[in-house]
């Protein structure tokens, strides 16, 4: 029997409410040193390197399901954007004659996505067990199924922590990729009284790291990514899609070119 191992990280921080030290310094909002010249060929620079890899796939595509309440709210506005996310990543793989997402349960209102499984604690490492099938993108509220904060064994606890903006978790079989799920906080933002986030440039992010890349650099605060601290990084890594700060109503929604550098040394 294969033994499965988990890997979980914060893969967005709010620079609200980080303490290190990069979170005071916002990526460029040029483009200039990360537009794209070179689309199919890997180039894994030295001050990344393989430890900037969770895994990969063992084939593409990766199929995936938006949670209903996306399709619902505001008119299905965040689906679509989802749903863009989707196509930015698919158009780099159609080069290379891939898919990678397929949407399942696709299309609007009703009869579109799934629902957030049913879990009662605050490990996303449950929900991701719930549904092997397919990787889920779950929308985390302030109610219901996907609700934030729960109680377990008396004690209140988050899905996501205060300041997260998306959390991806993975389960691993012998580096290999095997599952994953996507968390969005919509409790702590994109919500009534609270700060607005790009939900595309989000989603484009946290499908980044399902398919296996993880941050452009490290942030610090515990990040797993074996790549060279934001604060000393190149610009290339300053503007990835990749890059670890989401700035509130920043829109970041293509890959620029060190994505592709590092998404070619996977697939």
């Amino acid at each position: 029997m294969l033994q499965n191992t988990r890997s979980v990280f914060i893969a967005i921080i709010s620079l609200a409410t980080t303490a290190i030290a990069c979170s005071t310094r916002a990526p460029s909002s040029s483009t200039e040193f990360g537009r794209v010249t070179n689309f199919t060929v890997c180039s894994l620079p030295n001050d990344q390197g393989e430890g900037s890899f969770q895994g990969r796939w063992a084939t593409l595509p990766v199929p995936i399901v938006i949670d209903r309440d996306f399709y619902l709210a505001n008119t299905g506005e965040q689906a679509n954007q989802i749903r863009a996310a989707v196509v930015e990543w698919n158009t780099w793989a159609q080069i290379k004659g891939l898919t990678a997402f397929d949407i399942q349960n696709n299309g609007s209102s009703l009869g579109a996505g799934d629902a957030i499984p049913v879990t009662n604690d605050c490990n996303q490492a449950t929900i991701t067990n719930a549904r092997t099938d397919v990787v889920g993108i779950w929308k985390v509220q302030a109610g219901g199924d996907g609700r934030n904060t729960r109680t377990v064994n008396g004690n209140n606890c988050q899905l996501l922590e205060t300041g997260v903006q998306g959390k991806t978790d993975w389960l691993i079989s012998n580096g290999t990729i095997i599952g994953a799920s996507i968390l969005l906080n919509f409790d702590g933002f994109n919500s009534s009284g609270t700060a607005s986030l790009d939900t595309q440039s989000l989603a484009l992010h946290e499908l980044g790291h399902v398919l296996g890349l993880l941050h452009s650099c490290n942030p610090g605060s515990g990040d797993t990514t074996a790549a060279i601290s934001c604060d000393e990084a190149p610009a290339q890594f300053l503007e990835a899609a990749m890059f670890p700060f989401l700035l509130i109503n920043q829109v970041r929604r293509a890959l620029l070119q060190n994505d592709y550098n590092r998404i070619n040394c996977l697939y």
